[in-house]
């Protein structure tokens, strides 16, 4: 799980890789409904975990600056 957030995201868009995870991209500016209302629209199973990644500051993630791309993804045990 991941999400990648940039300034040139009109629509959040989520994609299932190969992996078998799951990637969220969207704007900087984009809300809580907004996740959801996509991810409904997708049928992702983890919806609640993508919102709580995105919009709850109490939970555990971690930053990863690429170019003008910021990709969160939740933080790991070992992070902490």
């Amino acid at each position: 799980m991941q999400i990648i957030a940039s300034v040139d995201c009109d629509t959040p868009k989520f994609t299932r890789l190969p992996n078998g995870s799951t990637l969220l991209s969207l704007h900087f500016g984009h809300t809580e409904s907004d996740i959801r209302a996509a991810g409904e629209l997708s049928g992702i199973e983890q919806l609640d975990d993508f919102v709580k990644l995105w919009a709850d500051a109490d939970y555990p993630r971690r930053y990863e600056a690429r170019g003008q791309y910021l990709i969160i993804s939740p933080a790991k045990a070992s992070d902490s």
